[in-house]
């Protein structure tokens, strides 16, 4: 019996180290699709914004202009009418406060704001691990307050 409740104890362990060292690679695959889906504001380009989001990603604006948008294309054709008419740097910083990972889904929020300026607003992303195992949008919000 005690041989078993150390081997029990052992595979736990181990099992708990693999589960460990699953949501390290996880957050930093967050991490970098965060980064490259920020690429496309910097850039104004929204081929990157169709490859880091879902088919199916949900924007939500808010605001007295608020709106929400359902697609990637439908999103994709928002963000080229604005970067096709916007003169200035659009490129922002978002920092991760929570990141909780479940599985295929994680649950991202933070602060943002333009670089190199006070980081006032905040954000929430819902990311979705796909089939081929990368990261991608599926839902986003970012306002004063959410």
């Amino acid at each position: 019996m005690n041989r078993l409740l150390c081997i029990l104890i052992a595979f736990s362990g181990l099992f708990g180290a693999t589960q460990a060292s699953a949501q390290t690679v996880d957050r930093t695959s967050i991490d970098a699709a965060r980064t490259a889906w920020l690429r496309t504001f910097a850039a104004k380009d929204t081929s990157i914004l169709r490859n880091t989001t879902t088919d199916n990603v949900v924007a939500v604006f808010t605001g007295e202009h608020g709106r929400t948008l359902t697609g990637r294309k439908a999103v994709a054709e928002y963000y080229g009418d604005i970067f096709a008419h916007v003169k200035f740097d659009l490129a922002m910083t978002f920092e991760s406060s929570t990141l909780d990972i479940h599985e295929n889904w994680a649950l991202d929020k933070g602060v943002w704001g333009p670089v190199g300026n006070t980081l006032s607003g905040q954000y929430l992303i819902l990311w979705r691990r796909g089939d081929d195992l990368i990261w991608r949008v599926a839902y986003w919000t970012a306002g004063d307050k959410v």
